[in-house]
């Protein structure tokens, strides 16, 4: 798949997670949030709004030191910037 297939030295610093289903975001997050640089930030479109994407990113960060943030401005998207 192209997931599996991304260079090993892919480095992402803005990753944006829209798929509202359970299993698209938690293969995503799989592969890509260890990519994801130092500082770098996952948006979270709908977290919180579609039960799927909010049990993948819940069970995903639930044992990691995460803040999941939401903006001042609007109900979505959420973000969590990587540390």
């Amino acid at each position: 798949s192209l997931i599996t297939s991304m260079s090993t030295n892919l480095e992402i610093s803005l990753l944006n997670l829209d798929t509202d289903l359970y299993e698209p975001v938690i293969v995503a997050l799989n592969y890509l949030f260890p990519k994801i640089v130092t500082g770098g930030l996952l948006l979270i479109d709908d977290y919180g709004v579609f039960p799927g994407e909010t049990r993948a990113v819940e069970e995903y960060f639930q044992s990691q030191p995460v803040d999941i943030k939401k903006l001042p401005f609007a109900d979505t998207p959420h973000y969590v910037r990587k540390t």
